[in-house]
């Protein structure tokens, strides 16, 4: 089976929001490895390096990412009951 990165990044505007922020991450060369590789860029002083998140890396950031989506929606909810 072919897989085909960019198309699943135009597929979903989602996946290439994730894609960027992540470092304009892309798969790596070996399928076993199970990751992708980006570039993080330093805003204090402008230097950069590759990152590498595995499978689940990338399952850890989405599931903690949902639980700051949801602290975020309930704050704002309860500031509105409060006041």
């Amino acid at each position: 089976m072919a897989w085909d990165f960019q198309q699943l990044v135009k597929a979903d505007p989602h996946v290439e929001e994730a894609v960027e922020a992540l470092g304009n991450i892309g798969p790596t060369a070996n399928p076993d490895h199970k990751q992708v590789k980006g570039y993080y860029v330093d805003p204090e002083d402008g230097g950069g390096c590759s990152v590498y998140y595995s499978a689940d890396d990338l399952k850890r950031i989405a599931t903690g990412a949902v639980q700051i989506a949801h602290f975020l929606e309930s704050r704002a909810l309860s500031s509105k009951n409060d006041g």
